[in-house]
């Protein structure tokens, strides 16, 4: 049985590691020590699954922008344009490459063997082939993309890269890896794209800040989810751990991590039931999500009260765009005892009482 849990993970306060934690960027899976690692700038921060924070590599390593792993190590992008890797498990550096790239920001890998960067500022996108970690071998195989490319990711099922854009309307470009020709796939309707990552049954997450959501495709791009996650601000390079069935995200806004594991994978597992939305699992735990859909955009009030009327939470109050939406209730604390969910739309109002034991 899958589970689904969020925690909301403040990295580490400025007065335990001496420095401002405002440079969060990456979030990466650490399968090594099972723990989760987050770009600081001039750091690296160890996360467990227990809230407690390290210094990877007792702050000698450092991370700006993406993160892989590949197997035994962490390829990371620097502040200062390199690219470094470091052993998981003694924290030494393996690799230090410098990229010659003006701002290299997402990073993808095979899993094997190779790296792709993107260049925000230029268009352009490097392949690195870190077999030999003494002799890492640099090659620009796209060049002048008229986008921002931004996050990347590796598409094994169809051996090209897949890649978001920080433009309006952003497109999600691929790159056929036979040739590097590239081609758009699917235009989002949103802006500022900032990551991409699947999971695996071949899902794609693409975390947007215009609006701030975290969107769901499936494997072909015909049909997409909205997930609604408590807290969102600025969702940068997300990652999705296969190990853990959990997608990391790294909210810029409030220099936190959040992580979110999945349960069913799309609302078509849920049991049917009638009416606007539906919450399952009810009674209501960290697992629990409010699912509803929308023919065409609408402004929709979602709302938490108690037995009394009492308000205790907004869940969401904005015009959302048509199709499947997620609301999670993970990381809400409700007490236990009976709630009613008041959701509006256009002029119309539905109950829905669920229960917190």
């Amino acid at each position: 049985m899958k589970i689904i849990y969020l925690a909301i993970l403040a990295l580490v306060p400025s007065f335990m590691v001496g420095q401002s934690l405002n440079n969060i960027e990456s979030v990466e899976y650490d399968p090594i020590n099972d723990a989760w690692l987050v770009s600081n700038g001039s750091s690296i921060i160890s996360q467990d699954h227990f809230g407690n924070h390290t210094y990877f590599s007792e702050g000698v390593a450092s991370a700006g922008y993406g993160m892989e792993v590949i197997g035994g190590n962490v390829f990371v992008i620097q502040n200062s344009g390199a690219l470094a890797g470091y052993d998981l498990t003694t924290g030494e550096e393996v690799l230090s490459l410098p990229l010659g790239m003006t701002f290299p920001n997402g990073m993808a890998t095979d899993g094997v063997s190779r790296l792709w960067v993107t260049d925000f500022s230029t268009g352009k996108i490097g392949e690195i082939d870190v077999t030999d970690l003494d002799n890492p071998v640099l090659s620009i195989v796209v060049n002048f993309i008229t986008t921002t490319p931004n996050g990347i990711v590796y598409d094994e099922a169809n051996d090209r890269l897949l890649f978001v854009n920080w433009s309006s309307n952003a497109p999600v470009t691929a790159v056929d890896l036979s040739d590097y020709s590239t081609s758009d796939i699917i235009n989002t309707g949103v802006a500022s794209c900032d990551g991409i990552d699947d999971d695996n049954d071949g899902n794609w997450f693409i975390s947007s800040w215009s609006p701030t959501r975290i969107t769901k495709y499936s494997p072909d791009f015909a049909s997409s989810e909205i997930i609604t996650v408590p807290g969102l601000s600025m969702p940068a390079d997300i990652s999705y751990s296969k190990e853990l069935d959990s997608l990391a995200i790294p909210n810029v806004g409030t220099s936190e991590a959040i992580i979110i594991g999945f349960g069913p994978t799309s609302i078509d597992d849920l049991p049917k039931e009638n009416g606007f939305f539906s919450i399952y699992p009810n009674p209501v735990t960290d697992q629990s999500a409010a699912h509803f859909s929308l023919a065409t955009s609408a402004n929709v009030k979602m709302e938490i009260r108690d037995v009394q009327g009492k308000l205790i939470t907004t869940l969401v109050e904005e015009n959302l765009a048509p199709g499947k939406h997620r609301i999670l209730f993970a990381g809400l604390n409700l007490e236990k005892g009976y709630y009613i969910c008041n959701a509006e739309t256009e002029g119309n109002v539905f109950l829905y009482p669920f229960l917190v034991q």
